[in-house]
């Protein structure tokens, strides 16, 4: 299957967190010396992503209220959201891009 189509299918089934790992893998040199079913086993331990934003990180014991790290995809750029609960209101802590230096990829820390 060619690669577009492949994508479309996915795409069609759902499945945008494979889509995602797919496109972080094609930009990954050290990607092209695994076997395939190492490869594959990439795409599926990706987690699963939502075209509308994902949280990223949670932070149960975050003092002194919980705190979870939202990312979207906002103009094709990944954009984060850091928000804190206190149990009635959420709170936006910070908003910032993604930054290569910190991030692996879009969804994974340093």
């Amino acid at each position: 299957m060619l690669k577009q189509p492949m994508i479309e299918k996915l795409l069609s089934m759902r499945l945008h967190g494979m889509v995602e790992a797919l496109k972080t893998q094609e930009q990954d040199p050290a990607v092209r010396d695994l076997s395939f079913l190492e490869r594959l086993g990439l795409l599926v331990d990706h987690p699963r992503r939502s075209p509308r934003g994902d949280v990223s990180e949670e932070y149960p014991d975050n003092l002194p209220n919980p705190k979870i790290l939202l990312m979207a995809q906002v103009r094709e750029e990944p954009l984060y959201v850091s928000c804190a609960f206190d149990g009635r209101y959420a709170y936006i802590v910070t908003v910032h891009r993604y930054d290569p230096d910190r991030w692996i990829d879009p969804w994974t820390r340093k």
